[in-house]
């Protein structure tokens, strides 16, 4: 079958997080560029001269944007020639179709209208592959366009970069360690919790600054993460917890989550309205093998899901 070499395109949040995450046995992502930056048709074209691939991957809203400018771009000029079998894959996630009525989702321009940024984004340019992230959407994606383009990959996680790297006892007990900017109740709720560990004398620590490999290693320091979604979405940070073997405590999650993670089980919730956070949290600090046995139970459900076996999946759809 051989590997498929991928030029990856994404925003400048996937300097952060890519959805691609590194080369694999099957996927080997030969090049990055970012499209925010000015001169990204510049690099495309210096990269093409200088290689082949067998795939356009792209992530990031802005991706029909810039497939329709690198249509133009590679028009009228040859370097595609040697490029010509390329196939444009749009990798999207948090769609969440299956809350939709049934006529709206079975229906082009409605979906379009009441779907999400990501819906739209993969309607608005005709990508040769949709890789959709939530559970039962890809069989929605190909009702809807009247062909066989999309595929269900799940969520995944690196795991050269998370997996369990503490030992000893985990001497904090609560870790808070997300962006805040871009949701509207996280300050509130980042004040919440510490007054909730002041008033029991647990140790809390808040950060959004960690990212990367620094990341990975704080995520092994606390006896519980605690997480609140944007919109009940699946969090990476669930995978990532899960193979560090690390007991996350988040708001309820929807996306089809029952399909692939057990509620209370693989990790802990407490309700939206925040009114049992205080004795969520006290349970599990309190109760070490319940904690213990929901991240057990994580790192075995989540062993499922690296990149390395996902990708297995997905070279199929890239055929």
């Amino acid at each position: 079958m051989g590997a498929k070499r991928v030029l990856l395109f994404d925003d400048k949040f996937g300097k952060i997080n890519s959805h691609w995450p590194y080369s694999t046995e099957n996927i080997v992502i030969e090049d990055r560029i970012y499209y925010d930056n000015f001169d990204f048709a510049v690099l495309t074209l210096q990269k093409l001269r200088q290689k082949r691939y067998e795939v356009f991957g792209f992530s990031g809203r802005g991706a029909p944007k810039t497939a329709y400018i690198l249509d133009e771009l590679l028009k009228d000029n040859q370097v595609i020639a040697e490029n010509r079998f390329l196939r444009k894959v749009f990798k999207l996630h948090n769609t969440n179709l299956s809350i939709l009525d049934t006529k709206i989702a079975s229906n082009r321009e409605l979906l379009y209208q009441y779907g999400n940024d990501w819906v739209r984004a993969a309607l608005q340019y005709p990508f040769d592959v949709l890789l959709v992230q939530t559970y039962d959407d890809s069989d929605i994606f190909n009702r809807v366009l009247g062909r066989k383009s999309a595929y269900w990959i799940p969520y995944c996680y690196n795991d050269h970069l998370y997996y369990p790297r503490c030992d000893e006892d985990r001497t904090l007990d609560i870790g808070a360690f997300f962006k805040i900017e871009r949701h509207d109740h996280r300050i509130e709720f980042v004040k919440m919790v510490k007054e909730i560990a002041d008033r029991n004398g647990y140790s809390f620590e808040f950060s959004d600054k960690y990212w990367g490999e620094e990341y990975a290693k704080k995520i092994c320091t606390p006896k519980i993460m605690i997480h609140l979604s944007y919109c009940g979405d699946i969090p990476w940070r669930l995978y990532e917890c899960a193979a560090s073997k690390t007991c996350l405590l988040t708001d309820p999650l929807g996306f089809n989550i029952a399909k692939l993670f057990t509620r209370n089980v693989d990790y802990y919730e407490y309700k939206r309205d925040f009114s049992d956070l205080e004795v969520r949290i006290k349970e599990l600090i309190e109760d070490n093998t319940k904690r213990n046995n929901i991240a057990n139970n994580a790192y075995e459900k989540v062993q499922s899901y690296t990149w390395e076996k996902v990708s297995t999946s997905l070279i199929y759809s890239l055929l």
